[in-house]
């Protein structure tokens, strides 16, 4: 039997996570890297554009020069260089050559108080992207606290200006932020909490003159995420927004004092934000398209949630059948829009918006929209977190289930501790 995985970082003691470990090293420093001298270059010329799919260009090349120029002991390097020695294993099928000794390596060293926040924040995404190629399930929340942590301590003694906090840091630092948010906001989907970075994303993202966020007021590329993770700044905030609410009617509903009149109230201002879809495609490149259809299966999913949040996980209320519908219209365009550019498009929305496939295929009755959920996440094949979905997807569909059941689908996320990266 595999040995039970534990990838969570503030535990030291070393750890067997990977099925074949009968090679690993009984001195903990004694890496297997030195045998793949290649491993920077593969990071940086196959897996870095497989793990930031949308984000553009110098921002990319920012990225890759930290890791270029890191001395080969630090910590984001060494990160960078398990991650490519997975992704070699996973893609290749072949036998693991020392991946855990050098992941216990990098959790004693990243636990180190001299380690600078953004080196650590910098290997966390690495080793969080390590779980997500291996199927999305582990302790990746650990890891998470650490790129919050370094958030948290950059927009200290800045409430109220983080507007202005975030365009003077650098582009690598700007970067390391909007991710950090990113996967905050897609982690609570699965732990039940509200996002962690809530305050600062309101505070980045919030038209200061109503107070809502919306399309018009983030057009500088500082305050962008569409550049960084294919949404809209305003997308992100209103799913941010929405996990909030949904933990406040837990928490409503447990003490007894939930009053739906006031969720309602709470609920349409959220979606008034994202109420208008994006600017039609004209001419544009294709790594516009990807994002256009990536942000827009984020907004109508976001629309889905929120109604789910007022009317129950049921599949039998219009308004949910309607947003589902609706989201699966914006996965058919991108559909036809493939034909123009690459079949690429495809498989870029369906990695960076797995949310939007969750929450259809768990909110839907309809076989006709299983079917065609489960052939676009078979389609992802083993690699990736899209398997381990759509392992989650049929299990909920072959529950017996009552119509004035709700849907556990939230729960089942927690339960497989499934990040949907």
């Amino acid at each position: 039997m595999a040995p039970e995985v534990n990838l969570d970082p503030s535990s030291v003691q070393t750890t067997t996570w990977f099925l074949n470990t009968n090679w690993i090293s009984p001195y903990l420093g004694l890496t297997p890297f030195s045998r793949h001298p290649d491993l920077v270059e593969q990071y940086m010329t196959e897996v870095a554009p497989k793990q930031w799919l949308l984000v553009d260009p110098a921002t990319m090349s920012s990225l890759l020069q930290v890791i270029a120029h890191n001395a080969d002991n630090d910590i984001p390097r060494q990160a960078a260089m398990l991650l490519a020695l997975v992704h070699n294993n996973l893609t290749k099928n072949v036998e693991d050559s020392g991946s855990a000794a050098k992941y216990n390596d990098l959790k004693l060293k990243s636990s180190v108080g001299t380690v600078e926040y953004a080196d650590r924040a910098l290997c966390a995404f690495m080793l969080i992207s390590v779980i997500l190629f291996r199927g999305g399930r582990g302790e990746w929340n650990g890891w998470l606290n650490h790129a919050c942590d370094y958030v948290a301590a950059s927009f200290d003694d800045f409430s109220g200006h983080e507007r202005q906090r975030l365009r003077s840091l650098g582009g690598t630092e700007q970067f390391l932020v909007k991710a950090s948010i990113w996967f905050d906001v897609l982690a609570a989907i699965s732990t039940g909490n509200p996002a962690r970075l809530q305050p600062i994303s309101r505070g980045l993202f919030t038209q200061p003159a109503i107070g809502v966020a919306g399309p018009a007021f983030h057009t500088s590329k500082e305050l962008s995420m569409l550049e960084v993770m294919g949404c809209e700044s305003h997308v992100v905030l209103a799913l941010s927004d929405a996990l909030g609410l949904a933990a406040w009617k837990d928490q409503q509903a447990r003490d007894g004092t939930l009053s739906h009149r006031e969720l309602f109230v709470l609920a349409a201002r959220i979606e008034e934000g994202i109420h208008k879809e994006a600017k039609p495609l004209i001419g544009t490149d294709e790594l516009s398209v990807k994002r256009h259809f990536c942000s827009e299966m984020y907004r109508t999913s976001t629309r889905l949630f929120l109604r789910s949040i007022v009317s129950g996980d049921f599949p039998g209320v219009k308004d949910i059948q309607e947003g589902v519908a609706d989201v699966m219209a914006v996965w058919v365009q991108a559909q036809r829009e493939e034909n123009l550019y690459s079949q690429s498009i495809t498989s870029a929305i369906v990695r960076m918006a797995l949310f939007a496939f969750a929450i259809c295929g768990a909110l839907t009755d309809r076989e006709d929209v299983r079917v065609q959920i489960e052939v676009v996440l078979k389609a992802q094949g083993m690699f990736g977190n899209s398997a381990s979905l759509l392992e989650l997807l049929r299990e909920l569909w072959s529950t017996p289930r009552r119509r004035d059941t709700p849907v556990r689908w939230r729960e089942a996320l927690k339960e497989k501790n499934l990040l949907l990266v």
